[in-house]
């Protein structure tokens, strides 16, 4: 007869997605991504990474650029070049969903 284990609940869970699931909600409250989302709001993007840097007084825009390009590999927006093309829920490209502002 085969050795079967029988796990707990929280044996069976995936620490790993449950960490990175905990990094993007932080990473959505920083002040980057959140004047981001603000641009996109005000003007329906796409929005420059010039323009987040002057929106965050007395920020360093090689600093923004940075933890843009991270944002992007983290999935949280989409960076091509200088121009944010999606931040969810934003995006520039039509999609079946619409945001509305109250």
């Amino acid at each position: 007869m085969p050795n079967v284990r029988i796990k707990t609940a929280d044996e069976l869970g995936d620490s790993d997605v449950e960490a990175r699931a905990a990094d993007r909600r932080v990473a959505r409250e920083t002040p980057v991504l959140r004047a981001v989302l603000r641009l996109f709001a005000d003007s329906g993007g796409p929005v420059n990474v010039a323009a987040v840097a002057d929106s965050l007084a007395g920020a360093d825009s090689e600093a923004i650029a940075k933890t843009l390009a991270t944002l992007s590999d983290d999935d949280l927006l989409i960076l091509r070049g200088d121009s944010i093309e999606l931040a969810y829920p934003f995006s520039t490209s039509p999609t079946p969903f619409v945001v509305r502002r109250c």
